[in-house]
């Protein structure tokens, strides 16, 4: 499958997701109005900034950028909350991201050793992720109980500072608390700094319980 079409399907899948959380909170007619108003400013806000998206890893990221704001202006229609809107965007990500979690989790934790499977795991993901100009990945020496990595730029915030909408950023640092909750039980997810807030960086250490 071609990067073009991957990016298309994403697209596809966040509008039909977004789709089904506003018919499960709205009557069917207001959530058609409001899901068309969706699709029309998710087009209109790609349009606006994909410039600062011009490869496939830069708009596979950007698109939740995107989404983000499209969302923020169908819901201030309803004239909802911030936590309103945090609320919505959370939900409609764990409908996309959460079997996949649960998947990748349950192999891990089945490893003969757990911890060194989801240090892997982690790993993996960051070079595939983050080792770019987009996020400037910096790891950190894992210990026997603690891996760690900081992030130098986020392009979440920049479409969004661009946009003069920054205040969205901490919206999609929840992505990482999703994570960080479901393995809770064994694993204490700690991320004390990030470019959202204002810090030069984004910190993330998750520490073996």
């Amino acid at each position: 499958m071609s990067d073009r079409n991957s990016q298309d399907q994403l697209v596809a899948l966040f509008s039909k997701q977004t789709e089904e959380h506003l018919r499960a909170r709205f009557e069917d007619e207001r959530a058609e109005v409001l899901h068309r108003l969706y699709d029309r400013q998710f087009k209109i806000h790609y349009n606006n900034y994909e410039h600062l998206m011009p490869d496939d890893l830069s708009k596979r990221h950007g698109i939740n950028s995107i989404h983000v704001m499209a969302m923020d202006d169908i819901l201030m229609e309803e004239r909802a909350s911030f936590s309103q809107l945090k609320e919505a965007v959370i939900e409609i990500d764990k409908s996309m991201l959460e079997d996949y979690f649960v998947e990748e989790l349950q192999m891990i934790e089945g490893m003969k050793d757990s911890w060194k499977g989801f240090v892997s795991w982690v790993m993996s993901g960051n070079k595939s992720n983050y080792m770019n100009d987009y996020f400037k990945l910096e790891e950190l020496e894992s210990t026997g109980s603690c891996v760690g990595f900081n992030l130098h730029r986020c392009l979440y915030f920049d479409i969004l500072h661009e946009a003069g909408r920054s205040e969205l950023t901490p919206i999609l640092c929840e992505y990482d608390g999703m994570l960080g909750g479901m393995v809770a039980e064994w694993i204490d997810f700690r991320r004390k700094r990030t470019i959202a807030k204002g810090d030069s960086e984004c910190t993330f250490r998750y520490h073996k319980k």
